[in-house]
């Protein structure tokens, strides 16, 4: 081997080694915390809607609350559920959601539109209309099986 080649072997070995070290070795990706707080929120809330909106439905049906104190609160349950919905829905459709994530935050807004539904119902209750109770049920039982598969679902997003 010529001269000029073993120089040139020796100066790209060396600058090989010079960057290595001046380039760290890329960490393992990490976890957006953008996302982990927007599902985790999003998931606890709709969690906690959930359970409210069955434990406002017990009371209502037991006449806890009844006529326009047991309503108003329903209705302002509907209200929240319906801007997380409409939040959720929002998101999905932006550019800066993927498939995957669209597709998980339009699974939340399916669920914040049960809770909504639920809460429709036990207003109607509350005011008076017992055929609501129907309507409750279905809504709920919809909700119950949605938020096993989204708490199943979502904390593979949040690693």
């Amino acid at each position: 081997m010529s001269n000029r080649w073993k120089l040139w072997s020796a100066a790209i070995v060396g600058l090989s080694a010079a960057v290595a070290t001046m380039v760290p070795a890329a960490d393992p990706p990490k976890a957006d915390p953008f996302y982990e707080g927007f599902y985790a929120a999003h998931l606890r809330y709709l969690n906690q809607a959930h359970l409210s909106v069955g434990l406002l439905g017990d009371a209502v049906a037991k006449k806890v609350y009844e006529g326009p104190p047991g309503a108003e609160l329903a209705k302002l349950h509907a209200q929240w559920a319906a801007a997380a919905g409409s939040e959720l829905t929002k998101v999905s459709k932006s550019e800066e959601s993927d498939e995957e994530d669209a597709k998980l935050m339009l699974k939340m807004a399916r669920l914040a539109g049960l809770v909504q539904a639920q809460s429709d119902a036990v207003a109607g209750l509350a005011a008076g209309d017992d055929a609501q109770a129907a309507e409750f049920g279905k809504h709920r039982d919809a909700a119950a099986k949605l938020v096993d598969e989204l708490n199943a679902e979502v904390p593979k997003f949040l690693k």
